[in-house]
């Protein structure tokens, strides 16, 4: 087989066996199918702890719902939101949180000091646009914006939790 280069012609030496003849010729293993098959090519997942498991699976659900409903939607890392959503208006930053076991969404970010001591604190007004509250379960996404989630004891900060209950009008 001759190839046309910039360079000059190469030589190369014609093939016997072609790509689909040599595949159709592998017997394939049967014992690699499944979760064996993805361990021995992808190796052994990293252990997540129980929230960040939950917090991304969030994200994934909320950007999958947003993108079908057919929104320009982005993972944004590292910042205070976890999406934006790009559109006619601008851009919109979502945060986005798992609805928890028992019905309620912890408004409260968490942040870890240099010697492994985590600190809680509330989300500024200011940090994001709306909330994406997610439920795991039947994959319902909430888009709450964040005015309303704004304190009543804390001027220029949101409230740290809401209930399921008060999400239902919210639903997309």
């Amino acid at each position: 087989m001759t190839l046309n280069s910039p360079l000059n012609t190469l030589q190369f030496p014609l093939e016997n066996t072609t790509v689909c003849e040599y595949l159709s010729q592998q017997t394939p293993n049967q014992e690699l199918t499944g979760q064996r098959y993805i361990n021995k090519v992808l190796g052994s997942p990293k252990e997540r702890g129980y929230t960040q498991n939950r917090g991304r699976e969030a994200e994934i659900i909320a950007f999958n719902r947003l993108s079908q409903e057919g929104y320009d939607v982005r993972f944004e890392l590292p910042c205070e939101y976890d999406l934006t959503v790009h559109g006619s208006n601008g851009i919109t930053r979502l945060q986005v949180k798992s609805i928890s076991d028992k019905g309620i969404v912890s408004l409260q970010k968490r942040s870890m000091r240099s010697k492994g001591v985590g600190i809680v604190s509330r989300y500024h007004l200011q940090a994001f646009d709306y909330l994406c509250a997610v439920d795991l379960e039947s994959h319902d996404v909430y888009l709450v914006p964040i005015i309303d989630l704004k304190s009543k004891s804390y001027d220029k900060e949101i409230i740290g939790s809401i209930t399921i209950n008060r999400l239902k009008a919210y639903k997309i």
